[in-house]
């Protein structure tokens, strides 16, 4: 479905690495979301006229004040709502009578905020000083924690997306970077060397490094090729699902 525009990703936050990525968790600590500030987001685009309707919608979400999934703890699960201009944008006014209506407060988000766990606190954030930032492909329409599979229709839609542009690669971990060249932007971010070329430095070394730093849980595979030795590093990352808690548009 062409009209869909929700997306996975992550936003609050006050940072991305050098190349603009933020990413999801990953072994080779590659522009981690929640060491940058952020939270787990969603990102759609609604009509004016439809704001209400959205308000209803998203804040029956919370149960007495909190997100139903307490389990997981911390800023990443932090409560947020990003419009452009925050309390100055037109539409304001109806999101903070629906959030009353159910007990919750909206507060102004500064950016690398709080859990909002037991504070009945949404932080409303101004999205043209806190963009969205698009999560990873493999993030996207994928089943729920809990109750039954969604479905291969809904899970293709992720495919749709891709292919008509509306979902784009984030050259994140296990999103169009590879295994190697994940070792080297890690290298490269701990040493500071962005003059270092990987195909130049011993593999055996970078293997040494990764095991010793706990960089990253890799497969030796051995294979002979014109009487050498080929080592290929495989990436062990286990792509975590991802669950949103949060709206931003």
């Amino acid at each position: 479905d062409t009209g869909l525009t929700s997306r996975a990703g992550y936003a609050g936050g006050t940072r991305t690495d050098d190349e603009g990525r933020v990413c999801y968790h990953n072994t080779f600590d590659v522009a981690d979301y929640g060491k940058f500030g952020h939270a787990e987001a969603v990102a759609l685009t609604i009509p004016t006229s439809s704001v209400e309707d959205f308000a209803s919608v998203y804040f029956d979400l919370f149960k007495d004040g909190d997100r139903t999934d307490k389990g997981d703890r911390g800023p990443e699960y932090r409560s947020v709502l990003g419009i452009p201009n925050g309390f100055a944008n037109a539409a304001y006014s109806i999101l903070d009578a629906t959030a009353k209506s159910h007990g919750l407060t909206l507060s102004i988000g500064e950016g690398n905020d709080a859990d909002t766990l037991g504070k009945h606190v949404v932080y409303v954030m101004d999205s043209l000083k806190f963009p969205f930032h698009q999560a990873e492909v493999y993030h996207q329409y994928h089943n729920d924690f809990k109750g039954l599979p969604y479905g291969k229709k809904y899970n293709s839609l992720a495919r749709e997306a891709t292919k008509d542009g509306r979902l784009a690669h984030t050259n994140c971990p296990g999103d169009g970077l590879s295994a190697e060249a994940s070792i080297f932007s890690a290298f490269k971010s701990a040493t500071g060397d962005g003059d270092a070329e990987l195909h130049k430095r011993p593999l055996f070394s970078i293997f040494a490094v990764c095991i010793c730093c706990s960089i990253l849980a890799v497969t030796v595979v051995r294979r002979w090729k014109n009487g050498k030795v080929a080592y290929e590093l495989a990436d062990a990352m286990e792509q975590s699902e991802m669950k949103s808690d949060a709206i931003l548009t």
